[in-house]
């Protein structure tokens, strides 16, 4: 009995380091995204880095604080991101889609 409680003690804690460390690197990327897109739209450019980045902070928080609709809102923000690079790029090239969609990719795949 007391094996049985050890080990789900040590899954939950594991579950816990791995959903902080997540919620980690999102806020990074948010932070990133949010400081990039600050300098972008002071010198004309898209609001979308900007808009990115507030929504993965939204994204972080929910993670970290274990809401049911952080999966949800991380394929909002992928699905929204795509349709952005694909109006950005204007056509279906490899080459300039590829940095626009491996970040929110990779973070999509680790969230679910």
């Amino acid at each position: 009995m007391t094996n049985d409680k050890s080990s789900q003690l040590a899954r939950r804690s594991m579950s816990n380091i791995a959903r902080m460390l997540f919620s980690l690197l999102v806020f990074t990327v948010a932070f990133a995204l949010i400081y990039g897109g600050i300098k972008l739209v002071s010198l004309g450019g898209s609001n979308y880095y900007l808009i990115a980045g507030l929504a993965y902070l939204v994204l972080a928080a929910l993670f970290l604080f274990r809401k049911k609709i952080s999966i949800s809102f991380s394929v909002a923000i992928f699905l929204a991101t795509c349709a952005w690079a694909f109006y950005e790029v204007g056509q279906f090239s490899y080459w300039e889609l590829l940095p626009r969609l491996v970040v929110p990719a990779i973070i999509l795949t680790l969230s679910l």
